[in-house]
C-alpha cells in the first residue's frame, strides 16, 4: 500500500505560491521589456537617425571645423528629442509599476490567507493604497529614482546614436555604413533598457512585499531570500539564497542590475503566535510549525509540482520538452509567453480591491 504524502506546512505552501508567482512576474517583465524597447527601437532611434543623417548630408561639403560645430549642436538636440520621445513611455511604465506594487501587496496578503489553517483566526493587513503606490515614484533603485533611470536611458540612447553619426561623418562613411553603425548602437540601447526594466520590476515587487510585511509583523518572523538559480545567477544572489533575515534588516533584491531574486515571508509557529494547543487541531499544529522551507533550485521546485503547474509555468509544449530532458529550463527564461497585469490578477485570483489598470 502506497504511503500517503506528508502534507506540506503553511510555510512550504507559502514558498510554493511565491515561486509560482515569480514565474508570472517573469512573464510580465518580458512584456514590459518589449513595450519599452519597442518605443526606443522603433520610434526614438529611427527619429534620431534620420535627423542625424539629414545633418550629415547638409554638411557633407563643409570644412572639418564646421562639421564638428554642427555635430556638437546636434548632440544637445538629440538628447532633447530622445527625452521627448520617451516621455509618454516613461509615464506609462511608472504607472504600470504603481499598479504592480499594489498587486504585489494583495498577492502577499492573499497568499497568507490561503495557507493559514481555517481554525487559526489571523487578521492580515494590507498597506494603505497611497503608501504602496508611491513605491514606484519614491523608492530608489540602486540609489537612483525610477524616473531618473528612464531619463538616463534617453540620454544614453541619444549619445550612442550621436556618436555613431559623428564618427561616420568624420570618417567619410556612406549612409549605409552609418546606418549599420546605428544598428549596432541599437543593440546596446535595447540591452540597457531591458536591464532597467528588469531591475525596476524586482525593486518594486521587493519593496511592495517589504511594506506589506511591515503591516503584519505580529505573524511574520523573518524574510527568506530566494534566488532564481540558473546559469545567469550571480555569486552574490546564489550565496544569499535560502537565508532568512529579520524584517527590515539584511539584504534584499535587487542586489545588482538585472537582479531576478525575490523574497518569501516566514510565518510564526502556532506556539510563537501564543495559541493554546487545545485551541487548534493536531493537523493545524503540524502545519503551523514555523519551520523555514529548505532552499531549492527553481528547477528542483518545478520537478516537484503537478503537471498542471509545470504546463502553466512553461506552456504545454515547453513543459513536455523539459520533462523529457530535451531542453534545459534556462532556455525558457523570458520566452515569448507574455503576461499583463490584468491577466496576472486573474491568475492569482486577486480581487481584494477594485483597481482600474490601464494597459
Amino acid at each position: 500500500m502506497a504511503k500517503r504524502p506528508i502534507p506540506k506546512s503553511s510555510n512550504e505552501l507559502l514558498f510554493d505560491r511565491h515561486v509560482r508567482h515569480a514565474t508570472f512576474i517573469d512573464r510580465l517583465t518580458a512584456r514590459e521589456k518589449r513595450l519599452v524597447t519597442r518605443v526606443i527601437v522603433r520610434e526614438v532611434i529611427p527619429g534620431l537617425t534620420e535627423r542625424g543623417l539629414a545633418a550629415a548630408s547638409a554638411n557633407a561639403t563643409a570644412s572639418r571645423a564646421r562639421k564638428l560645430a554642427a555635430l556638437a549642436a546636434l548632440e544637445a538636440e538629440f538628447r532633447s528629442l530622445a527625452a521627448t520621445g520617451l516621455s509618454a513611455e516613461r509615464s506609462r511604465f511608472i504607472g504600470a509599476m504603481r499598479d504592480l506594487a499594489e498587486l504585489e501587496a494583495e498577492f502577499v496578503v492573499n497568499a497568507f490567507r490561503v495557507v493559514t489553517p481555517a481554525d487559526i483566526a489571523i487578521s492580515y493587513q494590507l498597506p494603505a493604497t497611497a503608501t504602496i503606490r508611491q513605491i514606484a515614484d519614491n523608492e530608489p533603485i540602486r540609489g537612483q529614482l525610477l524616473r531618473s533611470w528612464f531619463d538616463g536611458l534617453g540620454r544614453s540612447t541619444a549619445d550612442d546614436v550621436s556618436k555613431a553619426i559623428r564618427l561616420g561623418v568624420l570618417e567619410g562613411q556612406s549612409v549605409p555604413e552609418m546606418r549599420r553603425a546605428v544598428a549596432n548602437a541599437t543593440g546596446v540601447a535595447k540591452n540597457r533598457a531591458e536591464a532597467v526594466v528588469r531591475t525596476a520590476v524586482t525593486n518594486v515587487t521587493a519593496r511592495a512585499r517589504e511594506t506589506t510585511y511591515d503591516e503584519n509583523t505580529s505573524v511574520i518572523k523573518g524574510v527568506q531570500y530566494v534566488a532564481t538559480l540558473d546559469s545567469r545567477t550571480t555569486i552574490v544572489c546564489a550565496g544569499l539564497d535560502g537565508q532568512v533575515f529579520p524584517i527590515n534588516d539584511g539584504p534584499r533584491p535587487p542586489q545588482h542590475i538585472n537582479c531576478r531574486s525575490t523574497t518569501v515571508p516566514v510565518l510564526r509557529s502556532w506556539e510563537e503566535l501564543g495559541i493554546p494547543a487545545n485551541a487548534i487541531s493536531p493537523s493545524t499544529r503540524a502545519s503551523m510549525n514555523g519551520q523555514v522551507p529548505a532552499s531549492t533550485t527553481f528547477n528542483g521546485w518545478l520537478k516537484d509540482q503537478p503537471r498542471g503547474v509545470q504546463n502553466e509555468v512553461l506552456g504545454p509544449t515547453r513543459a513536455s520538452l523539459w520533462r523529457e530532458g530535451k531542453i534545459e529550463l534556462t532556455k525558457f527564461t523570458d520566452g515569448g509567453r507574455l503576461l499583463d497585469l490584468n491577466t496576472l490578477r486573474k491568475r492569482e485570483g486577486l480581487s481584494l480591491r477594485d483597481i482600474q489598470i490601464a494597459n
